[in-house]
């Protein structure tokens, strides 16, 4: 990945990571395609399948912290876990594919490393 610094925006991030979708500017309208799926295909696959596994987690109920795991950062991870179930639960109920639903999921936890 490298520097961070050279990523100044979320839109960015995803685009780096292929995650974000392509754009066909029209004379009427913009149209949105498939994702670009340029950049790592290794780090876009595990971006993926973390979001599947995200949205399999949200049944189980909340875990314990583990050891060694500042509280800070459990509160964090927590709500931010949170949100992503929200989000993607909010997508599918307004009939977003559920892999559409995924991939924007993920596309969102790239944007967290920002």
């Amino acid at each position: 990945m490298g520097d961070f610094d050279r990523i100044s925006s979320g839109r960015k991030c995803t685009a780096y990571f292929g995650l974000a979708p392509r754009e066909s500017p029209g004379a009427d309208k913009k149209s949105m395609g498939a994702i670009t799926r340029s950049g790592s295909g290794l780090v876009r696959k595990l971006l993926v399948e973390g979001a599947w596994s995200i949205q399999r987690a949200k049944v189980k109920k909340k875990g314990k912290k583990p050891k060694g795991v500042d509280d800070a950062i459990w509160e964090r991870a927590v709500t931010l876990s949170r949100r992503l179930i929200g989000h993607r639960e909010s997508m599918v109920a307004n009939k977003v594919g559920s892999c559409k639903a995924n991939v924007a999921t993920a596309a969102e936890m790239a944007r967290f490393m920002l």
